[in-house]
């Protein structure tokens, strides 16, 4: 079995998958973060965030009127007037502001006094030049000189955001890298996913599953309500910002292999719900005379229950009594409908299922009384070619039984006398051989005669099965062994890889038997000299076991396998070989009978034929398959 059809290969892939994806969709939010904050330098004084601090400090000074001093701060300031005399700072007098900073602000500003509509006096600090400012006096132009304590001593804000500061900085590099290579891993893990997605072992083609019948547009849309919750939930707490990547992973990865699966399988658009309503429109367009009706009685009825409900708002009696006697006859003429578009459905439903002939009472479904005739009438049609099939059948599996047996008696007298014609002293060369062709062809022709009574048999349905567990690497190691000294003269190497423990199957023995004879045989007539026949048997699963039976045409396989598996249907055109062209469809009837199948496969010159059986209930579990090929015989 292939990985990409391994369920729990693909399960795990898109587990790890998901993890991947979180954890990169976790790491590019932590990274944006920190470039947000300035992590890409270890000095919070060089960073953005520090000088907006420190601004705004300064802002409160001012405001404050100098009464906030900003005591066991790191944040230290001077303020001067005009003449350059102090007025304020927060440092002793034996130390200087650019002593204690390495990096020095500077603002001017105001103080001006106002008095307000009551006479009352106040000041305050302005940054915008007073000559405007018409009522109030200008009490003094100031600087404030501003900036951080170096080292950072004390414990506060700025202290805070330089630890942080640091923390991210030895941390920006490393969680970018690991991003990076899980990125990696997920890009990986996304292409495995995405090469085995709708690939399931025993099915051909893109399977689809429930997942995919969703609305492409509501995918679509929850992968980007998700990217909405990653975006807004940027900076929120930590539960948040860890939950709002894990939902769009979630969400992400089944929505991505289901797109996938539909490309593959060529059902994007059909799987959209604007396809669905286009489908709708072109309906109502293609019915339009339908459509029309439609919409003009419910435009009616809506416009009665509006002036209904007009009449009815302002205490109309009349208006009640109408709407009863409108609604009443439209709720019972629905039941109706419902109830004979019911019995419709149930009609049909019982055709499906092979009851033909008069399914529906016509006089019972009134307003489908076309449909239901037309029903009728296709299940009577069918029924009568299904009965006339039938006779046919039956009338060609007599004929074949009745000749079959009418040409086997005769036939039965001519291999007697030609085997005593052999045993007779004969020493004329030309007349032995004229008996030996008469034996070959005799016998030829008594097989024939045997397969199309099997055929015939096995298409009446009048052949027993015996369903019962079967060795069936055994069964398949006695059948090499009968064929391997026909191989040896036709130049055929036959190559058995079977396992050493017992594979037990549900089949009937003498059937399967018959089947194996018949692929043999057929590779015997057909497989080209001085090359090999392959016959693999493995378990591929817990339910079912498969023979893979190869070779290589000694003609030209111009035909399709299906064409192959009729009746009297050979490979060999030229007619060359003794086939009667009913062992491979023999070979599928007894396979059918047998609850198998049977599939033939063809690639160029290489004919493949692989049947598959259930395991037996009462085999535990799939042996270990052996590649130890099987010893062909020497020819005695």
């Amino acid at each position: 079995m292939k990985l990409r059809e391994n369920t729990f290969v693909k399960m795990l892939a898109s587990l790890l998958l998901t993890v991947a994806l979180f954890l990169t969709f976790t790491g590019v939010l932590a990274g944006v973060y920190m470039l947000s904050k300035e992590a890409y330098t270890e000095d919070y004084t060089d960073t953005e965030d520090c000088a907006r601090q420190l601004h705004q400090n300064a802002r409160q000074v001012l405001d404050s009127n100098f009464r906030l001093q900003f005591a066991g701060s790191n944040f230290v300031y001077q303020v001067i007037d005009e003449n350059d005399h102090e007025v304020q700072r927060n440092f002793s007098v034996d130390e200087t502001l650019e002593g204690l900073s390495t990096q020095v602000y500077s603002e001017d500003f105001y103080v001006i006094t106002s008095t307000d509509s009551e006479g009352n006096e106040y000041q305050y600090t302005s940054y915008y030049e007073p000559s405007s400012f018409s009522g109030k006096v200008l009490e003094s132009r100031y600087t404030i000189l501003y900036g951080l304590r170096s080292g950072l001593p004390y414990d506060d804000i700025y202290a805070e955001r330089a630890a942080q500061q640091r923390f991210m900085y030895k941390w920006l590099t490393p969680i970018l890298m690991l991003t990076g290579m899980v990125l990696l891993v997920a890009v990986f893990l996304a292409s495995f996913c995405i090469a085995a997605a709708g690939h399931k072992a025993g099915r051909e083609g893109i399977v689809l599953n429930g997942f995919d019948k969703i609305w492409l547009e509501v995918l679509l849309a929850a992968v980007c309500l998700a990217g909405i919750f990653v975006v807004t939930g940027f900076g929120a707490v930590l539960i948040v910002a860890l939950a709002t990547p894990l939902l769009l992973s979630i969400v992400l990865v089944p929505t991505m292999l289901s797109i996938v699966r539909r490309v593959k399988a060529h059902m994007l658009w059909k799987s959209t719900l604007l396809y669905q309503l286009w489908r709708v429109l072109r309906l109502l367009i293609r019915h339009i005379h339908i459509t029309v009706r439609v919409v003009g009685l419910m435009a009616l009825y809506a416009l009665v229950q509006i002036f209904v409900a007009v009449s009815l708002a302002h205490g109309g009696v009349l208006a009640a009594w109408i709407w009863i006697f409108l609604n009443v006859p439209i709720v019972v003429l629905a039941v109706l409908i419902i109830s004979q578009y019911e019995t419709i459905r149930k009609a049909t439903a019982r055709m499906a299922e092979g009851e033909l002939g008069q399914v529906v009472d016509e006089n019972k479904v009134p307003f489908f009384v076309g449909i239901a005739r037309n029903l009728n009438r296709s299940g009577n049609a069918i029924q009568i070619a299904v009965d006339e099939a039938t006779r046919s059948e039956r009338m060609k599996t007599e004929l074949i039984t009745n000749v079959s047996h009418d040409i086997k008696t005769p036939l039965t007298s001519i291999i007697s006398y030609v085997g005593l014609l052999k045993a007779m002293p004969i020493e004329n060369e030309r007349e032995r051989e004229y008996i030996d062709i008469l034996d070959r062809k005799s016998r030829r022709l008594g097989q024939l005669m045997n397969d199309l009574v099997e055929a015939s048999k096995v298409t009446a349905g009048a052949v027993s099965v015996n369903i019962e567990p079967i060795n069936l690497g055994e069964l398949v190691r006695q059948a090499s062994a009968e064929f391997e000294a026909r191989m040896e003269e036709n130049d055929i190497q036959l190559m058995c890889h079977l396992p050493e423990e017992p594979i037990m199957v549900q089949a009937d023995g003498r059937h399967m038997w018959r089947v194996l004879d018949n692929l043999f045989g057929n590779a015997v007539k057909y497989a080209m000299p001085g090359t090999r026949v392959y016959v693999d048997l493995t378990v591929v699963n817990a339910n079912e076991a498969v023979l893979l039976v190869k070779n290589i045409s000694r003609e030209p396989l111009n035909i399709a396998p299906n064409e192959l598996m009729e009746r009297f249907v050979r490979g060999d055109t030229s007619r060359n070989t003794e086939g009667s062209g009913l062992g491979l469809s023999i070979a599928r009837s007894l396979m059918e009978l047998q609850h198998g199948t049977m599939d033939i496969r063809i690639d160029g010159d290489l004919f493949k034929v692989i049947l598959g059986l259930r395991l037996a209930e009462d085999v535990p579990s799939a042996p270990k398959v052996s590649m130890k090929p099987v010893e062909p015989r020497q020819a005695e």
